[in-house]
Parts: C-alpha cells; structure tokens; sequence
C-alpha cells in the first residue's frame, strides 16, 4: 500500500501507509496468545508472556488426539481447569488451511485485568490484534504540512516568470507506527490531525 491522505484540513493532512515490518503485539493487558501447528510434529509456540504455562498442554493434547480434536480438548482444559470464558481462533487470512491461533482469558487474568465475572470478550480485543498482525494489516500515521515554492526563470538576465510548485513536509514529531488494523490507524490520523489543523 502506498502512503494514503485520510483527511485534509487547511495546510495541513492525515496520512497512513501499511508498515513492512511491524513488531507483533504487546501489552500488560493482553489475553493469551498461542499458535498451534504441525509440520511433521505437533508445535504449540506461545506468542506472549499470558500464554506460556499453556504450552506443554496443548501439545499434549494434539500429540494425543491428533491436530482438530486435540485443540478442542485444548478448549475444554482452559474451560474447567483454568475458568475460561473467551476463545478466539483465527488463521492467516490468506491462507486458512495453515497454523492456528488461539486467544483466550483465564480466570486470572480476568481478575487481574478488573472485568465483570461474567465477562464473555475479554479475549476479543487481543485477537483483532493480533489477525491484523498475521495478516500484515499494521500501519504508520503522521501529519504533513503543504508547502510551496516560487521558482523565478531568467534568461539573459531577463525574468520570464514565476512558477509557483506545491510539495508535502513531514512533520517528524507526528510520526507513529504499530497501528492493528487500518479502520484504528485512520481514526488515529485524523485525530492527529485536528490538533494541528487547530494550530495552523
């Protein structure tokens, strides 16, 4: 994706551009993530700190049940021994056949994060995350501001005229990455925005 212009105000614009390399998700408040494969042996790799004493059991329970079944035993576990109440599968978009993820809660972490008891989508933000991860759909924002040039053409000493030319400055200071999804780094942008078309 190329840079695009979300919105414009005055002398001023929003733009966003799909970010190569992106870091994956990070946060204090974060469900746990894990991916679950097999290429010639079954492989549960946790994505974050919240999903790493999860590990051992999932591939357990694939070694033993097989991939499909082993990960709805996988559910089940979560469910009765560690009080979950939000599951999120998701798969490369592109390509659904491929490695698994799961996003889920825990009783703890439910504690921890303060949420309602009965809380059903604690899990569900994390997930949305890290889809938009997997899939590349991660993003940079930043402000540009319009700027013009006046550039006088002489010939023999004689001025011939004026030619007035228009280019957008980045503003250094405006520069953010590391947005999931590109309907939240539009959001972003233009609320970038509305602090510097105020100023201007």
């Amino acid at each position: 994706m190329e840079k695009e212009t979300v919105k414009t105000e005055g002398d001023y614009r929003a733009v966003i551009e799909r970010e190569e390399y992106s870091y994956a998700p990070d946060g204090d408040y974060q469900a746990a993530v894990i991916r679950l494969d097999y290429s010639g042996y079954y492989d549960a790799d946790a994505k974050n700190s919240a999903a790493n004493e999860f590990e051992d059991a999932a591939k357990h329970f694939m070694s033993y049940y097989g991939m499909n079944k082993g990960i709805d035993v996988f559910k089940r576990y979560l469910t009765l021994f560690h009080g979950t109440q939000d599951i999120r599968e998701f798969h490369y978009s592109y390509s659904p056949d491929s490695a698994r993820y799961l996003a889920f809660d825990s009783a703890d972490m439910r504690k921890v994060w303060g949420c309602a008891e009965d809380a059903t989508d604690a899990a569900a933000g994390t997930a949305e995350e890290w889809q938009a991860y997997i899939d590349g759909d991660t993003y940079s924002i930043a402000v540009e501001r319009r700027i013009t040039a006046s550039t006088v053409s002489y010939f023999q000493g004689e001025e011939l005229g004026t030619e007035e030319t228009e280019d957008w400055e980045e503003l250094a200071d405006t520069v953010c990455g590391g947005f999931y999804g590109e309907k939240w780094a539009r959001e972003a942008a233009e609320e970038l925005l509305s602090h510097y078309s105020e100023k201007g």
